[in-house]
C-alpha cells in the first residue's frame, strides 16, 4: 500500500462521494449508476447519466518551520463531471450537480495516514459537450496538509 498522502486523499474523497452523493440525490440515484475514477477502465452507459471524478493539483509548499516535522501543503481541486445524454434538458443535470455540491460540503477530514484535508465550497463551474453527452463540472477546492517526516 502506498504511503503517499495523495493516495489517502484520493481514497477518502472517492469514498465521501460514493457515500454521500446517493443520499443527496434524494434516494433516486440508481445504485448501478457508474462513476469513472482516474486510471480505471470505464465503458460509459449509452443512455444513463454517469459521473467522472478526478483530482487536479495546483500548488504545493512547505508549510512548517523547523526540521523535526516537515509539513507540506498541497492545494488543488476535486473535480466531478456530471454527464447526461445531449438534448435531454438541463433539469436532470442540475439536479445531479446540485447533489454533488451538497455531498461534498465544506469540512475538514482526517486521512488514514494522519494528514488532514480541508474541503472548501463546491461549485458547478463548467458546461461542455462531448461524444453526444452534455456535462457540468463541479469543482471542490481542497487543501491537503501532509506530514512528510
Amino acid at each position: 500500500m502506498s504511503t503517499d498522502p495523495r493516495h489517502f486523499l484520493r481514497a477518502t474523497l472517492y469514498d465521501l462521494l460514493l457515500t454521500n452523493f446517493p443520499v443527496e440525490y434524494d434516494g433516486v440515484w440508481d445504485n448501478d449508476t457508474q462513476v469513472q475514477f482516474e486510471n480505471s477502465k470505464f465503458n460509459p452507459p449509452v443512455e444513463s447519466p454517469f459521473l467522472a471524478a478526478y483530482i487536479i493539483y495546483s500548488s504545493g509548499t512547505r508549510a512548517s518551520i523547523g526540521t523535526i516535522k516537515k509539513f507540506q501543503r498541497h492545494e488543488g481541486f476535486f473535480c466531478i463531471e456530471c454527464h447526461v445524454t445531449e438534448d435531454t434538458g438541463m433539469g436532470t443535470l442540475w439536479k445531479i450537480s446540485g447533489a454533488v455540491e451538497r455531498s461534498l460540503q465544506e469540512q475538514q477530514l482526517a486521512l488514514e495516514d494522519g494528514s488532514y484535508v480541508t474541503l472548501h465550497v463546491a461549485k458547478a463551474v463548467n458546461n461542455s459537450a462531448q461524444d453526444n453527452r452534455y456535462f457540468v463540472t463541479v469543482m471542490v477546492p481542497f487543501c491537503l496538509d501532509a506530514c512528510m517526516s
